[in-house]
This record gives structure tokens, sequence and C-alpha cells, in this order.
């Protein structure tokens, strides 16, 4: 009877259990691992004409392979000299089954660019940069990778 109630109510049992619970029942429940979003690697191209649009991937793991809510990364590049921009990309939600993404970032850059040799760097890159995934290690989201591209005339 107190079942029939609950389906009549709009309760059913999955609806007890969160993103990182896998809903097994017996000892408490059991969760999975929360996720950890982590750049795995990074890539620009050598050389990159002025006025172009700059295109390159980021990967992105989520180590343990659990559920993690759709976010957003953001790239800082230097454009020009002293040319700081920021680029938000969204990332798509992890399941258990994908447990890697590659998202794109793109940036037009100014065709009036006339240092000879400059190159285009990325400063930084912040994964999940709105805090919306609850992750076991918030303090590697920030990195530092070291690549640029050399923009040609």
């Amino acid at each position: 009877m107190a079942m029939a109630a609950l389906m009549m109510a709009g309760l059913t049992s999955h609806a007890q259990f969160g993103p990182g619970e896998d809903g097994a029942l017996g000892g408490g429940g059991v969760t999975d691992p929360d996720p950890d979003l982590v750049l795995s690697s990074v890539t620009m191209p050598p050389s990159i004409p002025s006025g172009a649009v700059l295109t390159f991937p980021l990967v992105i793991n989520n180590t343990p392979g659990s559920y993690a809510a759709p976010s957003t990364v953001r790239v800082q590049l230097e454009v020009g000299p002293f040319n700081f921009v920021y680029i938000d990309v969204p990332v798509p939600a992890f399941h258990v089954s994908a447990a890697q993404h590659t998202v794109w970032v793109s940036y037009q850059l100014d065709p009036t660019i006339t240092v000879p040799g400059f190159t285009v760097s990325t400063t930084f890159v912040t994964l999940d940069v709105n805090n919306v995934v609850a992750e076991t290690n918030e303090y590697n989201n920030l990195t530092v990778p070291s690549i640029s591209g050399t923009v040609v005339f």
C-alpha cells in the first residue's frame, strides 16, 4: 500500500540517487568516486597566418570515469604584444562511458599583428571555470601549458 502511494505521488526509487551514485542498495548504498577533470593535452599549429582563425584542440580527461556535469573551460591567449584574450569553451557532460572529451578553441587573429616572429601562446587553461563540477581535486583545474605558434605574414 505504501509503495502504491509513492508511485502515485510520482516518486520512484531512482529519484533517491544523484549523478555520482550508482543506486546500489544495502550497506548504506554505494557511490561512485567524484569526478576529477584534468587537461590531458593541448596542441597548437607551429605557424599561424596573420589574420587567420586559430583553431586548436584541448583534450580533457575525467580520471575516475564517473559522471561530471557540463562545464566550461577558459583559455587565456596572448594574441599580440601584451594583448590577452579569454576564450570560454563549453565542455559536455562526462558520463561513465565517456572518460575523455576533445573541445576546440577558435579565435580570429588580428590581421594587423606585424611583429616579426611574434608567437601566439597560451598563458593558462582553467577547467570548470564556473565551478559547477564537485571534484576530488579542485586544485588541478588551473594549468599553464607551454604551447605556442608563430604568426607568419
